[in-house]
């Protein structure tokens, strides 16, 4: 028997299909501090061969990077976007995307202001929960969290 090694992988992009494009994009920029790399329209029969959707395609694609992080926004004008339904951790896939913040209550401020919501009563030592514009839950963590000492060491 022959062994192939693996071939060598490497994390590209995470992707988020959101309502409303521009909100999306003012939320992750302003409140997160996201930087915008890359922004496209997108439509055709090999997109709606890759994302496994009958023709026409047509959606808007907006690249955000925090860190070594990228965030993809997909909005999608045809078809049109499924009606959001409430997140929960338990349901399989993908269930939150955590960043690490300098101040837990300066960065639950930018939250609010930029259409978001802090979940207070999930709020530990150096950790809480709050939701972007569409309810999507992202879990804060401050310098002091024990989970950051032992993910990051020294950051």
């Amino acid at each position: 028997m022959v062994t192939v090694p693996p071939a060598p992988v490497r994390y590209s992009h995470t992707g988020f299909c959101v309502v409303d494009l521009d909100r999306a994009r003012r939320f992750y920029t302003e409140a997160l501090g996201f930087t915008e790399v890359l922004a496209f329209d997108v439509t055709g029969p090999e997109a709606a061969r890759l994302m496994g959707l009958p023709e026409p395609v047509r959606l808007r694609v907006v690249y955000l990077r925090l860190d070594g992080f990228v965030l993809e926004l997909l909005a999608f004008d045809d078809p049109p976007p499924e009606q959001p339904t409430d997140w929960s951790i338990r349901r399989p896939g993908l269930t939150h995307v955590s960043v690490m913040v300098d101040d837990l209550d300066a960065a639950c401020a930018r939250v609010e202001a930029c259409g978001g919501r802090v979940l207070g009563r999930r709020r530990v030592a150096g950790a809480l929960f709050v939701e972007d514009p569409e309810g999507r839950p992202l879990e804060l963590l401050a310098p002091g969290s024990p989970l950051v000492a032992t993910l990051h060491p020294g950051g």
